[in-house]
This record gives C-alpha cells, structure tokens and sequence, in this order.
C-alpha cells in the first residue's frame, strides 16, 4: 500500500522532499558566491504582535549587507517571499524571547 500517506499522499511527499532538496542546493550556492560579513549585535528592540504578546531581539547590523543576500536568496527562491512582503520588507532579527507586551517597555 501507500504507508501512512496513502498512495497519492506518498507521493507528494516525495515530490515535496525533492522540490526541497533543489531549492536547498540553490541556495547553498547563492550562499558559497555571497561575500562573508560580520554582523554586531549592539541594541535590543522589540515587536508587538498577537495576544498581546512582544518579541524582543537584538538587531544585527549592518542591515545593508543581510537585506542584500535575503535578495539574493529571494531571487533563486521567489516563491518565499511571505517575508519580503510585509510593510517594510525583511526585518533582520535575532529572537531572544518573548513576554506580555505591557511588561516590555520597563524591561528595556
């Protein structure tokens, strides 16, 4: 039979897995062609979002230098780009946690 999936269910998990093993390899060449940066960590921010919930990161910076290789990743992967679309495009973080909103502006 099809295991788990079914017989069709099967195959599009194999299908999926191999789809994911040609974009992984396209990246990882766009990556091997990317020059290397070094990024700082030096300030904290943080994002509001649902459930009256915050997210607080570091920012790396430079932003130029990560907004140029997120292009050029987006651009061997351009059906990846939920996070491109959103108001303002890639915002480059590094989470550290999360807690109720109306905490977070005394933490920082």
């Amino acid at each position: 039979m099809g295991g788990r999936f079914g017989k069709y269910g099967d195959l599009k998990r194999r299908k999926a897995l191999q789809c994911g093993r040609k974009e992984m390899a396209r990246l990882a060449q766009v990556c091997r062609l990317h020059e290397p940066f070094e990024l700082r960590l030096r300030r904290f921010a943080f994002f509001v979002h649902a459930h009256r919930n915050a997210t607080f990161y570091l920012v790396p910076e430079p932003a130029a230098a990560i907004k140029a290789l997120h292009q050029a990743l987006l651009d061997k992967v351009p059906d990846c780009s939920d996070v491109a679309l959103f108001t303002g495009g890639l915002a480059s973080h590094l989470s550290l946690g999360q807690m109720r909103s109306q905490d977070i502006e005394a933490w920082l």
